[in-house]
């Protein structure tokens, strides 16, 4: 197989002949008329806005050429690529930013990259279970990895060790640590090589249990890159607020997600992740519940998506500026959701307001 690291977007963007050609091109389709690569950063200009998704998708089907070219080299070669640092709450438009939607589409193994060690922090359990969750939603029923440095990466425990990877076996998903190994004294641990070998003979006497697996959960989350590459860089500099850990204004991290799917999971509540990028309606048959924290940008077919599962009997959960902007990360005049929300109501509620919908019926947590 072959293994792509740190391949990603320069964060002051490409100026090359090849890209300045390939948005002309890019921008006519959008807008009908061709622009040249925009020089300033503004969030709020929908020319910059086509300009991110044209770096998105500039690395994506560069990549996707990539990978051909490699399988003509080797039909059966695996590749895989960094899709991401810290996944569920990446930095948003970093410079591993891969557009993690159609990440599957070239890879064999889907990898990310995660440097969170599985335990207790300050009495809160600390997981990457939501990472390996957005990882097999991107997945399409392939095979997924997490692979980082965690802080005991020079001095690993057999307890420690063991949680780690036991974890990614529950998420059928695999974890990859080679500081863990090269920089450790690993190879002179015999209880540490133990540890592995031993959780690793556990599977393979239980890999039937591990095959066609299905979901038992009744609620999904959305996992929205278009909300953290457009949403949380726009308000970074603005005056609206989302707090994260430690109170302050942190818009470096989408902590809306990772709140409550830490939430649903020291509730011990089942969840799926979802992603709203090409969402379909037959993908929630078998949800009561999808949650949308703070999935500020929603296109037009999300919208309808959300409305018609809360029509057919669906419960919503939104908060914050769900669906306030388009997919583009432009402001709409008013949610795409207010009839779900409170179609009489003209300003958002203080609090939360619970609304009846067709058959489903919606929670809305709207600027709080």
């Amino acid at each position: 197989g072959v293994f792509i690291d740190n391949t990603g977007i320069n964060l002051g963007g490409c100026y090359c002949g090849f890209c300045r050609e390939g948005f002309k091109e890019f921008s006519r389709e959008r807008f009908g008329e061709a622009h040249p690569l925009p020089t300033v950063q503004d969030w709020t200009d929908p020319l910059w806005q086509a300009f991110i998704e044209f770096r998105y998708l500039t690395h994506y089907r560069g990549l996707m050429r990539f990978s051909h070219y490699l399988h003509t080299l080797k039909e059966d070669l695996v590749v895989a690529v960094n899709t991401s640092h810290n996944l569920p709450g990446g930095p948003p438009g970093s410079e591993k930013a891969c557009y993690v939607p159609n990440s599957g589409d070239y890879q064999g193994l889907l990898t990310s990259e995660d440097n969170r060690s599985p335990g207790i922090e300050a009495g809160r359990i600390r997981t990457r279970i939501n990472h390996y969750k957005v990882l097999a939603a991107a997945a399409r029923g392939r095979p997924v990895a997490i692979f980082g440095y965690p802080k005991d990466y020079k001095n690993p425990t057999p307890d420690g060790l063991e949680l780690a990877i036991a974890e990614a076996l529950a998420h059928n998903a695999a974890l990859i640590e080679p500081w863990r190994i090269m920089y450790s004294n690993f190879f002179n641990s015999p209880t540490l090589k133990e540890t592995v070998r031993r959780l690793n003979s556990f599977h393979q006497r239980n890999e039937e249990y591990y095959v066609d697996v299905q979901t038992r959960a009744q609620v999904a989350v959305i996992h929205s890159i278009n909300t953290i590459g457009g949403w949380y860089k726009h308000k970074s500099g603005s005056s609206a607020s989302e707090e994260g850990p430690s109170g302050e204004d942190d818009f470096t991290r989408p902590w809306s997600f990772v709140g409550y799917t830490q939430a649903l999971l020291e509730s011990h509540i089942p969840y799926d992740v979802v992603l709203a990028e090409g969402l379909m309606l037959d993908q929630l048959s078998g949800y009561d519940c999808l949650i949308l924290p703070n999935i500020a940008c929603m296109d037009d077919d999300l919208v309808e998506t959300v409305k018609a599962f809360v029509r057919q009997g669906g419960n919503v959960i939104a908060t914050y500026e769900t669906s306030l902007y388009d997919g583009y990360g432009q402001k709409r005049d008013d949610f795409g959701l207010r009839e779900l929300f409170d179609p009489e109501q003209k300003e958002p509620p203080e609090g939360f307001a619970v609304q009846n919908y067709g058959e489903g019926k919606t929670l809305s947590l709207i600027h709080i």
